[in-house]
C-alpha cells in the first residue's frame, strides 16, 4: 500500500518538490477534500511524510 501512495503521490507531484499543494492535491480527490487534515505542520502543502504518517495512523490496529 505505501508504494501506491508513493507513486500517486508523485504523480501528483507536477512541480517535482516533494510536496503538494491543495492545486496539485486537486489530482487525488480523496487527498484534497481531506487537504487540512493531512497537512500537519499547517505550512499549505502535504509532504511524502505527512501522507504517510496519516496512512499509518490510520491503518488497522493502530
Amino acid at each position: 500500500m505505501g508504494e501506491r501512495i508513493q507513486n500517486a503521490f508523485r504523480f501528483a507531484d507536477r512541480d517535482g518538490d516533494n510536496q503538494l499543494d491543495a492545486e496539485e492535491a486537486k489530482s487525488l480527490p480523496g487527498l484534497y477534500s481531506r487537504f487540512k487534515m493531512f497537512d500537519k505542520n499547517l505550512n499549505g502543502k502535504i509532504s511524502i511524510q505527512e501522507l504517510l504518517w496519516l496512512h499509518h495512523s490510520l491503518g488497522p490496529g493502530r
